[in-house]
């Protein structure tokens, strides 16, 4: 029986993108998917567009929230499915086959994760770095990558880390020892006028997560350093994409 998938997008005042997104969402050729929407109350027409594909949304929540990560945990709060991964609005899955592809063989992993395409940046396949290397940040793109619910349901997103708590969450299920698979496939169109990854707040977030989790003292300096590094080049990108 092929597993039930859950695609959650979150959405706060983003008309020009959701439909976008729920198109790519709908248009799976993999059948098997519960889709739900957390729109974070959005003002400006976001609920219209959504409204129109009512029809294909089997969860809608639209009221106001604490941030992007509170709108992920109610997402993950009404999730149904085996497995869930998060579109978020201005992200796209790369083609109609991605969740067919996957699943058509056997899956023996607690976590899956692939290959991501940076929007506005010529179409360049990115690939994960090693799984060892989370001391430097998330080694592959949070819409790139599959998670067994119960997981989901056990540990969340945790609300302190405002911008990297996505880092923090895959930092501990690598640490616990959970399964990693990688797919050499392409999964998702990654939006980077998102969160911006370039603030203090991003760096401090993600030397607190190395303090929690990193294994020696070492890893914490280079790490820092690391992250200070990308910090520069993520704002090079950004500000080249507007």
């Amino acid at each position: 029986m092929a597993p039930l998938v859950t695609v959650v997008t979150v959405v706060f005042n983003d008309k020009l993108n959701i439909e976008n997104t729920i198109k790519s969402v709908i248009q799976q050729s993999y059948k098997t998917v519960q889709y739900i929407v957390i729109d974070g109350n959005s003002s400006d027409g976001t609920l219209d567009i959504i409204n129109r594909y009512r029809e294909h949304i089997d969860v809608l929540i639209s009221e106001p929230d604490k941030g992007v990560y509170d709108a992920m945990n109610k997402g993950i709060g009404k999730a149904a499915g085996d497995w869930i991964i998060f579109m978020n609005s201005g992200d796209l899955f790369y083609n109609e086959s991605v969740l067919e592809d996957i699943f058509s063989f056997d899956i023996s992993a607690d976590v899956i994760y692939g290959n991501i395409v940076y929007a506005h940046d010529n179409e360049k396949v990115v690939t994960p770095r090693k799984l060892d290397t989370f001391w430097k940040g998330l080694p592959f793109n949070h819409q790139a990558s599959l998670v067994r619910t119960e997981l989901y349901k056990k540990y969340k997103y945790d609300l302190r880390y405002s911008i990297s708590s996505v880092h923090d969450f895959f930092f501990k299920l690598f640490n616990e020892g959970y399964r990693f698979k990688y797919t050499d496939r392409t999964i998702a169109i990654y939006d980077l006028t998102g969160m911006s990854a370039t603030s203090y707040k991003w760096l401090v977030d993600n030397w607190n997560i190395n303090m929690k989790h990193s294994k020696t003292k070492m890893h914490l300096v280079i790490g820092a350093l690391m992250l200070h590094f990308l910090s520069k080049i993520k704002r090079s990108i950004l500000r080249k994409n507007k």
